[in-house]
C-alpha cells in the first residue's frame, strides 16, 4: 500500500477488502488441511468451498 487513499479511496478500499478476503480464505484453507480436527466449522466450510 502506497498511502494513496485520497487519490482513489474507493478502488483502494475495494482492493484491500478483496486482498484481505483472499488471504483469509487461503489461510483458513491451509489451516483446515493442516489441522482438520481442530479447525472450527466455519473454516472447514470455507476450505470446502475453496
Amino acid at each position: 500500500m502506497r498511502g494513496d487513499w485520497n487519490v482513489a479511496p474507493i478502488a483502494t478500499s475495494a482492493d484491500s477488502v478483496d486482498t484481505a478476503y483472499s488471504i483469509a480464505s487461503e489461510l483458513s484453507r491451509i489451516f483446515a488441511i493442516v489441522y482438520p480436527q481442530q479447525a472450527p466449522r466455519p473454516l472447514r466450510a470455507v476450505a470446502a468451498m475453496g
